[in-house]
């Protein structure tokens, strides 16, 4: 990670948990090496440690070739030929991370159009456009909001080197990218400039497609475990153990995709390090948590996107002063026009809004 500056927000590579007698967190033995051009001394600002109690207060933070050496209090001696930053007034905070983002999809009404066919109204092609357009800003957005890296779980693997020539500009997030998901069904609303999702029916298939990923040096490899094919659990086991254990021999971080309890346990039990949406039509158990301690598994919940969709189903979505704040108005407005035009949109969703 980088040391990224950005308003009102400073982030860290660490922080100290000691007291504010002595220096509070050295990482290198000396500060002695300090001195060339690229070190900066930010004085005066409120450092924000999540083990912590109460923020450490007019503090300085010494930083050497984009990594903090040392966090200390002001009192303490600074080292010559060190380039002073005031930041008095200003938070200095760990860096957030999101881990579960698409950079392939906007967050507007128009950017699913296999869940809500509205491309009568707005057509897909011009909302992925938008979003490759504007790559850039968009993760100037989450960097104003204290994330420093995010990490896209899923995407048309054409855009893989997109991200990558974004991400080589200066002051962006770090972004960890997955390329097209795999998956035992494919979803041609998506496929555009490339697929999102790519169906795989046999081992076979899923270890080329994972071939194809490194190649591309995504970082995570990001597998669909559903069974709307008809796949049962031990079907899908074997569909995707071979791939899984591929990507993991190039030290790919596997993503899974499962919502009940037993296809969870399986995928752990495959291999796969994340699952994200978490287990959303079952309870978890004694076993489950036990398997996922036991391989190191990140449980990655659904915290709010499943409650929108029903809110949109049944016209009584709203957005926070905070959305309004800092989203996307373009963004947020495409849920009125998508109202207004509803008559417009597939029938499945014209079904959804009258029934839900």
């Amino acid at each position: 990670m980088r040391l990224i500056i950005y308003l009102y927000t400073i982030t860290l590579l660490a922080v100290s948990t000691q007291t504010q007698s002595k220096p509070l967190n050295t990482i290198n033995n000396t500060t002695e090496q300090l001195g060339s051009l690229s070190d900066v001394a930010f004085v005066g600002g409120h450092i924000l440690n999540p083990s912590l109690d109460i923020p450490i207060s007019n503090a300085t933070i010494l930083v050497s070739n984009g990594k903090v050496v040392n966090i200390q209090p002001s009192t303490e001696q600074i080292p010559k030929h060190i380039k002073i930053v005031d930041i008095s007034n200003k938070w200095v905070i760990p860096g957030l991370i999101d881990g579960h983002i698409h950079l392939a999809q906007s967050g507007s009404a128009f950017t699913r159009p296999d869940t809500i066919d509205a491309t009568a109204i707005f057509p897909y092609e011009q909302d992925q456009k938008i979003l490759l357009d504007n790559t850039e800003h968009i993760l100037k957005r989450y960097l104003a909001l204290g994330i420093t890296s995010v990490f896209d779980l899923g995407g048309p693997s054409e855009y893989v080197k997109h991200y990558k020539k974004s991400i080589n500009t200066k002051h962006l997030p770090d972004v960890y990218v997955a390329g097209t998901l795999l998956s035992p069904m494919s979803v041609p609303a998506l496929n555009v400039n490339g697929a999102t999702f790519t169906q795989v029916t046999s081992a076979d298939a899923a270890l080329e497609q994972v071939k194809q990923l490194i190649a591309l040096d995504t970082h995570i490899i990001k597998v669909v475990w559903s069974q709307e094919t008809g796949l049962s659990t031990e079907q899908l086991y074997n569909l995707y153990l071979p791939a899984i254990k591929l990507a993991h021999q190039h030290n790919k971080i596997v993503a899974v995709h499962v919502e009940d309890l037993a296809n969870a346990k399986m995928a752990i039990k495959a291999g796969g390090d994340i699952l994200v949406h978490g287990v959303i039509s079952d309870k978890i158990d004694d076993e489950f948590i036990q398997l996922a301690k036991l391989n190191n598994v990140t449980y990655m919940p659904t915290l709010s996107a499943y409650n929108h969709y029903f809110q949109l189903f049944k016209n009584t979505l709203e957005f926070t002063p905070f959305q309004h704040q800092h989203g996307d108005k373009a963004t947020i407005d495409s849920f009125k026009r998508l109202m207004l035009q509803s008559d417009k949109t597939g029938q499945m969703f014209q079904l959804l809004l009258q029934y839900s």
